[in-house]
Parts: structure tokens; C-alpha cells; sequence
């Protein structure tokens, strides 16, 4: 199954709801510019995505290289929140961890309250 995914420009962020199987690097990636590009067109640095209804199927490596991408392309956004099923939030945590490292501000949520609480 693929990712499906919706992206919406709210007033105080963007918004993306996703859902399905991560399980193709190839597919994340396209995923993570077509969300990248939305945030430049929208003129939206904070991004809030909603993947507690995505599975994180990616191996560790894959899922560093999607990391690696997501920091060489993602300088437009100032902050990055990602909100996971608990079931996903080791894989999550790696990837912020990748992120941060490289000069993103990325942070992972199970509470999309919370997320956006530090949006704010």
C-alpha cells in the first residue's frame, strides 16, 4: 500500500494528513518534496504533518537517507512538527535525531494538541 496524503495551508501552519505504508524510499521522497514544495509556494515555514495513520515500514538506513534529503531540502521550513503513532516513534525519533543534526528544527509528537502547542 502507498502513502495517501492531503496538505492543507491553514492560517497558522501547513498541514498534512497522511495514511498507508512508507515501504518505497523512492515514494517517501517524493512525499517529502511534494510537501516541501507546497510549503515554498505557501510561503509556510512551520509545518505540522499528521502520520499517525502512516506505518513506518523503511529500514534504518533508508530512513536516514530520507532524513539527509529532508535537511538539504527542507532550509524554507523554521519548524517541523511530526506527529506518529507510538507504534512508529523509535523510527521517528531517529529521524529527528538525523534532522537536528543537520540544522532542521524538527520534533516528534504522539498528541497533535501538543504539536501544535509548539508551532506556536
Amino acid at each position: 500500500m502507498s502513502i495517501k496524503y492531503k496538505i492543507e495551508n491553514t492560517d497558522k501552519y501547513l498541514l498534512v494528513t497522511s495514511e498507508g505504508e512508507d515501504d518505497n524510499l523512492q515514494e517517501v521522497m517524493e512525499y517529502a518534496k511534494a510537501i516541501i514544495t507546497s510549503a515554498v509556494e505557501n510561503k509556510s515555514p512551520l509545518l505540522l504533518c499528521d502520520e499517525r495513520l502512516l506505518r513506518y515500514k523503511l529500514n534504518t538506513f533508508d530512513t536516514y537517507e530520507l532524513a539527509k534529503f529532508a535537511s538539504c531540502h527542507g532550509s524554507e521550513l523554521s519548524k517541523f512538527a511530526l506527529v506518529t503513532s507510538e507504534a512508529n516513534l523509535k523510527d521517528a525519533h531517529f529521524y529527528e535525531t538525523v534532522t537536528i543534526n543537520r540544522g532542521l528544527t524538527v520534533r516528534v509528537f504522539t498528541n497533535l494538541a501538543e504539536a501544535e502547542n509548539w508551532l506556536a
